[in-house]
């Protein structure tokens, strides 16, 4: 019998890195290396940034999508939960000034230097959407231009792959918390950039995966590398 996997708006964002999973751990495990899947995170990520270039709404958004799906799998790879991660990162409040707005541009502290608040639990978002209005209320819309926001993200990307690289290349535990981090803050970028672009990220993954992988709709994927590799949205 055919499996049907699904996300909904209100669900959690552990419960779509889950889904994900689902779909697509499976057919990854087998065609994929490490370093694949940071290429397709890191290639959608720019598509999604032309897309602003191009004044092109739909190619934003669709590549944006497509870019937090392979960053799921990128997470899931290493075994990182990316909820914990941005919530332990941005627990409600900037982690650098502890503002919620935050409050940087007006201290211009350098360096910067990582604020320890008391965490309340209590105030974690319950769902995805959640997640992306807590960002936006860290980091309100307004202050910077969508260009501004999707340099940042473009500038984020590369620093995920960049932690990864060092953490292979001598194995400390250290190497790997800035792993799980940079991964949090290319979420959190992610967010800016969709809330700056008008794009609900829940609304959009759930009307993407209402019917298991977007594109071959089976789950697990099948969809073949060659044909990835060639894949446009």
């Amino acid at each position: 019998m055919a499996k049907k996997v699904s996300f909904k708006r209100n669900q959690s964002l552990r419960e779509f890195q889950r889904i994900n999973g689902e779909i697509y751990n499976e057919n990854d495990d087998r065609l994929y290396s490490l370093p694949d899947i940071m290429a397709n995170q890191l290639r959608f990520t720019m598509r999604a940034i032309k897309g602003v270039r191009k004044k092109n709404k739909s190619r934003l958004e669709n590549n944006l999508l497509i870019a937090f799906s392979w960053l799921m799998t990128l997470a899931s790879r290493l075994h990182i939960d990316v909820e914990d991660s941005i919530w332990k990162r941005f627990p409600g409040y900037c982690p650098y000034c502890g503002g919620c707005p935050c409050k940087c541009r007006f201290r211009k502290v350098k360096p910067k230097k990582m604020v320890r608040l008391v965490r309340k639990d209590s105030k974690r978002p319950k769902s995805l959407a959640e997640f992306q209005e807590m960002v936006e209320s860290i980091y309100p819309q307004g202050e910077k231009t969508l260009i501004d926001s999707t340099i940042h993200l473009a500038e984020e990307a590369g620093e995920v792959s960049e932690a990864i690289q060092i953490y292979y290349g001598e194995h400390k535990d250290s190497q790997f918390k800035d792993v799980a981090k940079e991964i949090a803050d290319f979420a959190c970028h992610f967010f800016n950039v969709a809330s700056a672009a008008g794009i609900d990220i829940a609304r959009g993954l759930a009307k993407q995966y209402k019917n298991n992988c977007h594109v071959c709709h089976k789950a697990p994927c099948i969809c073949k590398f060659s044909y990835v590799a060639k894949f446009k949205s």
